[in-house]
């Protein structure tokens, strides 16, 4: 159903757990009118940054992901009736092994623009 819920992606479907972010948007509206939902992305983000720490403290993977909203709400409904989504992260052993990256040769200062 995580899988589903995030667009159909297979690594979300895999995921030993998937974290979906969620509030009540209304208090935050109410008291910082549009930047409420802003504020309430931010927060989202710091805590999914936490997540995302967490895991790769451990050894294990972490991914965000956007989704269908209201497929979301109405999944984890009648508790989040009134919640909004804000990110999903999914988070897991990777099936497969992380190769390095290599490394681009630095430009000459001759070449800068």
């Amino acid at each position: 159903m995580s899988g589903y819920l995030c667009l159909g992606q297979q690594l979300f479907s895999d995921a030993s757990v998937v974290f979906f972010l969620m509030t009540d948007l209304d208090p935050a509206l109410k008291s910082l009118g549009n930047r409420g939902y802003r504020s309430a992305q931010f927060e989202a983000g710091v805590r999914a940054g936490k997540i995302y720490l967490s895991s790769y403290a451990v050894g294990i993977g972490a991914s965000g992901s956007t989704f269908f909203d209201d497929a979301v709400t109405e999944f984890f409904s009648p508790h989040a009736k009134a919640k909004s989504p804000m990110i999903a992260v999914g988070v897991g052993v990777p099936a497969y092994t992380a190769r390095s990256g290599k490394v681009l040769p630095q430009m000459m200062e001759s070449s800068a623009f």
